[in-house]
C-alpha cells in the first residue's frame, strides 16, 4: 500500500509544471545592502521608497507567485520580536484558516506559513502563504510569499524561495 501511494506522489509530481528560477538581487535604497532570492523568471516587479522605509513586489501569472518585501526602522529587538509586531496584525485577517498556521524560529529568522481561504464575489480564493521576517542594520523586513491557485504541495515551494535569501552589503 505506501509503495503504490509513494508511485502516485511520485507520477504527480512529474506532471507539476516545473517553473524557471532566477536569482535577484534587489538594493534597499539609502540602507547599503540587499537582498537576494530566487523567484520565477517571467515575474515583473516594482518598487516604492518612502523615507527609510521601501517595498519591493514582484509577481509570476504563470506560476501563481507573489513576492514581496517590506523594509522599515527597527529598534525593538531581534527577528521574533519583529515577527510577534507584524504577523499580530496580519493574524488578524479573517481569511486566515487558522488550522494552518506553523510558526518557526531560527536563528537565521522567524517563518510563518499559512492558508487564506476566502469566498470574494461568489468566488473561492485559496492560497498557500509564506512570511519570513529578519532584522538586518537596523530594519526589520517582512517577506511575503504566496501562490495561488492553491495546490498541494505548494509550501514546499514557498520554503523553498525563503531558503533562498540572502542579505549582506551591496555590491
Amino acid at each position: 500500500m505506501n509503495g503504490r501511494i509513494f508511485l502516485f506522489l511520485l507520477l504527480m509530481l512529474s506532471v507539476v509544471p516545473q517553473v524557471e528560477a532566477e536569482l535577484r538581487s534587489v538594493t534597499v535604497p539609502g540602507h547599503g545592502w540587499q537582498l537576494s532570492f530566487d523567484i520565477p523568471s517571467g515575474a515583473g516587479a516594482q518598487t516604492v521608497s518612502a523615507g527609510e522605509r521601501f517595498s519591493y513586489m514582484a509577481q509570476d501569472l504563470e506560476s501563481g507567485i507573489v513576492f514581496s518585501f517590506h523594509v522599515e526602522p527597527w529598534d525593538s529587538g531581534g527577528n521574533v520580536e519583529c515577527r510577534s509586531a507584524y504577523w499580530e496584525k496580519a493574524a488578524l485577517n479573517p481569511y486566515i484558516d487558522k488550522t494552518t498556521i506553523r510558526i518557526s524560529d531560527t536563528e537565521r529568522l522567524s517563518q510563518v506559513l499559512y492558508v487564506f481561504d476566502a469566498e470574494i464575489q461568489g468566488m473561492s480564493v485559496k492560497s498557500t502563504n509564506a512570511n519570513f521576517y529578519f532584522v538586518y542594520k537596523g530594519s526589520c523586513v517582512d517577506v511575503h510569499v504566496s501562490k495561488h491557485p492553491y495546490a498541494e504541495g505548494d509550501e514546499q515551494t514557498l520554503i523553498q524561495i525563503g531558503d533562498s535569501l540572502k542579505w549582506g552589503e551591496s555590491e
